[in-house]
């Protein structure tokens, strides 16, 4: 634009230029705001309900419980409304489980028998209030009986009446299936508050650097050292991992990250890793799905969470989750600060960190002496 178009009042191309970077910073501000606090489930989305005992519900054959806290293939839900769209308090919602069949009631009786959505499957999904159903909100499920789906331990019936006001065991918090969260056999590195990284030499677990240079192998002719060291293969829930579940770690020595009671030091000893030692719990203030880049804390099998002391990683007693000595920043090991997809070759079988890394090394010293020679 020249001085004309100022004196006509027209806005100059740096004017409108700064009028849209404001625009776009308003945008990712409401961006952030509404991930905060859930998005918008729509028709079709990919649900998980869990309990006030942090359970969720599952399928298994036609019978629904509530037994596990672990987000996986039986308890996803997908859930549907007539015409699509987006879901709202007071919608007559379907729920299809893995199965393939619909979430019934039959009396005070909950399945999932058959194909068909009819009235035995519609539910009547509320919140308090009215509006848009978000992830993480607080709902209720009313059957076409007029009672309300409720909950008592793993049992999962429809008898709360809808005169009574609701109790805990009716409230069920939804949760939305994230494509971006960590899961299973995604490649991480942990790093621990001192900005060091977790590292595996053998069976000790320590956080000695903030990187491991592929030169370092190379110069202390130890196979042991090198950047595969920091690198771990994340074992859990198939359909994303959430705060609260249960998860294991695989080094790139092939063994799992363990602690075999309390006080004890993080090791990585045997190739196993769905036993006791191997589990820990992975949580984050606020819960919801694991990204890449959020801070956690693991606690073991003995309720002791893992804490840096020095460079060691340790098994302490469970009142330091708030510590910042337990928490742990979780990193996508990929270079691109990714997590997904290295640990899985085209054949379907995990190759450990520690190949993949060798062999990145050795291809990248091969093509570098071909260029080396050629330009010589």
């Amino acid at each position: 634009f020249d001085s004309r178009s100022r004196a006509a009042g027209v806005p100059t191309g740096r004017e409108m230029w700064g009028a849209l970077h404001c625009w776009l910073a308003v945008l990712l501000l409401g961006s952030s705001l509404g991930v905060a606090r859930g998005r918008v489930l729509r028709s079709g989305d990919a649900v998980f309900f869990k309990t006030y005992l942090g359970n969720l519900l599952d399928v298994e054959d036609a019978l629904v419980r509530a037994r596990w806290r672990l987000h996986d293939t039986w308890q996803v839900l997908a859930i549907s409304k007539e015409g699509g769209g987006d879901i709202q308090s007071g919608d007559t919602v379907f729920l299809q489980a893995h199965t393939g069949k619909y979430i019934d009631v039959e009396e005070e009786t909950v399945q999932a028998r058959f194909s068909e959505r009819n009235t035995w499957q519609s539910l009547r999904i509320e919140k308090d209030g009215s509006g848009y159903i978000h992830a993480e909100d607080v709902v209720r499920l009313r059957a076409h009986t007029g009672k309300y789906i409720d909950v008592n331990g793993a049992v999962v019936k429809a008898e709360a009446s809808a005169n009574v006001s609701a109790s805990a065991s009716q409230r069920l918090i939804v949760e939305a299936e994230d494509p971006l969260a960590l899961r299973e056999h995604d490649v991480v590195k942990l790093r621990a508050p001192s900005g060091s990284v977790l590292d595996v030499q053998e069976e000790r677990v320590r956080a000695r650097w903030e990187n491991v240079q592929w030169f370092r192998w190379l110069l202390a002719g130890d196979e042991t050292v090198g950047p595969w060291m920091q690198v771990l293969t994340i074992f859990g829930p198939a359909r994303g991992i959430f705060s609260g579940d249960e998860v294991h770690f695989l080094a790139s020595t092939g063994k799992g990250l363990e602690v075999e009671k309390s006080g004890d030091k993080l090791r990585a000893r045997f190739g196993e890793l769905n036993g006791d030692w191997q589990t820990f719990r992975i949580k984050k203030e606020g819960g919801g799905a694991i990204h890449p880049g959020d801070t956690v804390v693991l606690s073991a099998h003995t309720g002791d969470y893992l804490e840096v002391r020095g460079v060691d990683v340790v098994a302490l007693d469970s009142t330091l989750s708030t510590s910042v000595s337990a928490q742990f920043m979780i990193l996508g090991a990929l270079e691109d600060g990714s997590s997904r997809g290295s640990a899985i070759d085209s054949a379907g079988t995990i190759s450990s960190p520690n190949t993949q890394y060798k062999r990145f090394v050795f291809q990248g010293f091969f093509y570098g002496m071909v260029v080396i020679i050629v330009l010589y």
